[in-house]
Parts: C-alpha cells; sequence; structure tokens
C-alpha cells in the first residue's frame, strides 16, 4: 500500500519519474509536445513525422506520458486505499 500511495502522491503534487531519472514537474495542464527535461517543444504531429533526430530534446519522454501508465498507479492507489484525490486526477 505506502508504495503505491507514494507514487500516487507524488502525482497529485504534480511530480512524476521516468526512465530511472530524477523527477520532473508537471504543470496542472501539460502541454503534450514540452520535453520537460530539455524544454524543447516538438511540433503538433504525428509522431511519425516528428524529426527528434534533429533537435535538442527527446521525445521518448513525451511519448511515454502519453501512454498514461500513470493512471494505473493512481487507480491502484484509489483501490488500496479509497482516496478520492487519486481517483478525481485519474479522472
Amino acid at each position: 500500500v505506502d508504495g503505491a500511495r507514494g507514487v500516487a502522491d507524488a502525482l497529485v503534487e504534480g511530480r512524476i519519474s521516468m526512465f530511472g531519472h530524477g523527477e520532473v514537474t508537471l504543470p496542472p495542464d501539460p502541454d503534450w509536445s514540452l520535453d520537460l527535461t530539455s524544454g524543447h517543444r516538438f511540433a503538433e504531429a504525428h509522431w511519425s513525422t516528428v524529426e527528434y533526430r534533429r533537435s535538442d530534446g527527446d521525445p521518448k519522454w513525451l511519448w511515454e506520458l502519453g501512454r498514461h501508465l500513470h493512471l494505473v498507479h493512481l487507480a491502484r492507489a484509489w483501490r488500496l486505499t479509497g482516496d478520492d484525490r487519486y481517483a478525481a486526477l485519474a479522472a
């Protein structure tokens, strides 16, 4: 329970960690084109047309965030604790 709550609490506070790197802060309304680790903003286009090899950013951060795996952590924490903050953020 504590592990699930720890990840979900970080998400509620706007923090997320991916790929074993340190946490980054997510704004309340994320810019799905902004690489939060480098500050590079990618064009809003289909992933197959993004020129990621010619940029200062790394789109894998955006693509991973866009997979919404953080929703699993929120749902798990809600199911284990009943804390509606997790359900509200997931919704």
